[in-house]
């Protein structure tokens, strides 16, 4: 059984695979495994994937139909050995000691996840460091809200103890982008500590035009993005434990609001922002005056209004008007 598998969702990227999984190869760490999700590439991914595992033992390939870049992730853990699993996307690379120093720091500290530095890494060459950990000690306890940035809960700067995965719904929501955010929020949920390498050590590729950031429409993100956001928080909320429940609601909300605009949604997400926005009101209602009105002001009845209970009283041939202002009675009389 190796102590790390790396897991590698392969999809157009012809031109860029050979460095990422040389930059693999290349790891310090000897005892690992390589799983090439050849997410039906319709180029020669398919191909440079087998030739791959010709030269090295330690790598596995899987061809599979297109499900796109959750699916792929899914179907690597469901195959994965190791104690840990880590994710590269296929036109990035990493630093030799990245997959080391990543798990020496979740065995020497007892944690089930540890994150490192990243580099943006330019065409030219350039790089520049992401500067988002500096503040954090090497061993964090968990602050949902500091770790909910928009780097912060990517997949692939981290590395992940197997058992995080061990309920089948703690996985990458299928069929969405930015499938990341809704996947960390199941992720921190399950977790008290998380170990901390200052050091930049995953190269972010920034100049890959057929990435998701170049070519997608403002809208789909923004639908996208919220619909990851219900995914992890209603599957994220079932784990958290009781004692930490609130400080994770809190955070959750002042992390949708910052990163989620209101309005241009689809059907189907504005269903789901409400009925995100509904499940945390109790949480918005104490908090500041900016949070509470973006909450009650988006929801479908955060307005006052008048309630006709039909039904509950039909035997008694009358009709009951409430009127509420945020869920609170204020005034109830009958009619008929």
């Amino acid at each position: 059984m190796p102590k790390v598998s790396v897991v590698v969702p392969v999809y157009k990227v012809e031109k860029y695979l050979d460095e990422c999984v040389q930059s693999i190869c290349d790891s310090t760490l000897q005892d690992i495994e390589i799983l090439l999700i050849d997410d039906g590439s319709p180029d020669n991914c398919g191909q440079k994937c087998e030739d791959w595992a010709g030269r090295d033992k330690r790598i596995r390939v899987f061809h599979k139909t297109n499900g796109g870049l959750s699916d792929a992730r899914n179907y690597g853990i469901d195959r994965a050995n190791g104690d840990y699993i880590a994710f590269v996307d296929s036109d990035d690379k990493i630093a030799p000691e990245m997959l080391q120093k990543l798990y020496n720091a979740c065995e020497k500290y007892k944690t089930k996840v540890a994150i490192c530095s990243v580099y943006k890494w330019f065409s030219d060459g350039r790089t520049e460091k992401i500067p988002d950990l500096d503040a954090l000690c090497s061993l964090s306890f968990i602050d949902y809200k500091e770790l909910s940035g928009m780097y912060h809960n990517v997949a692939w700067r981290k590395l992940y103890h197997k058992s995080i995965f061990a309920n089948p719904h703690n996985r990458f929501p299928f069929g969405i982008l930015h499938e990341d955010i809704g996947f960390w929020w199941i992720v921190m949920a399950q977790i008290d500590t998380i170990a901390v390498v200052k050091e930049p050590l995953i190269y972010y590729r920034q100049d890959n035009p057929s990435s998701i950031n170049q070519k997608e429409k403002a809208r789909r993100k923004l639908n996208d993005s919220a619909r990851s956001f219900h995914f992890g928080y209603f599957n994220g909320i079932k784990l958290v434990s009781p004692q930490k429940k609130e400080q994770y609601q809190t955070a959750f909300l002042n992390t949708y609001i910052k990163m989620i605009y209101f309005g241009n949604f689809d059907n189907d997400v504005r269903r789901k922002h409400y009925k995100l926005l509904q499940s945390l009101k109790p949480v918005a209602l104490k908090q500041n005056a900016y949070v509470r009105n973006m909450v009650l002001h988006n929801l479908p009845f955060g307005l006052p209004i008048i309630k006709i209970n039909l039904f509950k009283n039909i035997l008694k041939r009358s009709r009951i008007l409430t009127i509420q202002m945020f869920g609170v009675k204020i005034l109830e009389f009958t009619i008929g």
